[in-house]
């Protein structure tokens, strides 16, 4: 259970960065190419980019590259944890908690980060009128995903209609919402 929650706070703290780094981007690409504030916002993107490369391979070319990551030793853990019947091992129980930390940190320099650039970077947003960039809380953020569980899940392909069908739910023409009956 403890590395399922860890693997929830990842999850949790790549969505924040992602989201700050997104929206950086897209207010960016709002303003004019000599802008101080442009030149801000893409150093704030790539500062972004560069925590979240610290959980995530980044690397083009997938599992050929060999790159590991916090999200992909996880993943091994949670693979190692699960598959055997016993309780985890001294040496997986250490390895939680030596990859928490890792997480940890990564998360605490992003909220540094978000807490010295964001206030100046959201007045002066402001002031031209292009909308502050939002932290994502982490509160907030299990609110969306508890919300997101509670909905069907909508099945693609032929089995659209089969598991919309086991559930009671009306199927529409392809690409629209499955409806409750």
């Amino acid at each position: 259970m403890k590395v399922y929650k860890l693997l929830e706070h990842m999850t949790y703290g790549v969505d924040a960065i992602e989201g700050v780094r997104d929206a950086a981007k897209a207010r960016a690409a709002k303003l004019p190419e000599k802008d101080p504030l442009r030149k801000q916002l893409e150093r704030l993107a790539a500062d972004c980019d560069a925590l979240r490369s610290k959980i995530v391979a980044t690397k083009e070319g997938g599992m050929i590259t060999g790159e590991e990551r916090i999200r992909e030793l996880l993943g091994q853990l949670y693979s190692a944890v699960t598959g055997y019947d016993g309780k985890p091992t001294d040496y997986q129980v250490a390895r939680t908690e030596s990859l928490g930390h890792e997480l940890e940190d990564v998360i605490v320099d992003f909220q540094k980060l978000a807490q010295k650039e964001l206030p100046a970077v959201n007045a002066a947003l402001q002031k031209k009128k292009l909308g502050t960039i939002p932290v994502l809380a982490e509160a907030d953020w299990q609110r969306r995903r508890l919300s997101h569980r509670l909905l069907p899940v909508q099945a693609c392909g032929r089995n659209r209609k089969r598991a919309a069908g086991r559930r009671g739910i009306r199927t529409r023409a392809a690409g629209q919402a499955l409806q409750p009956a």
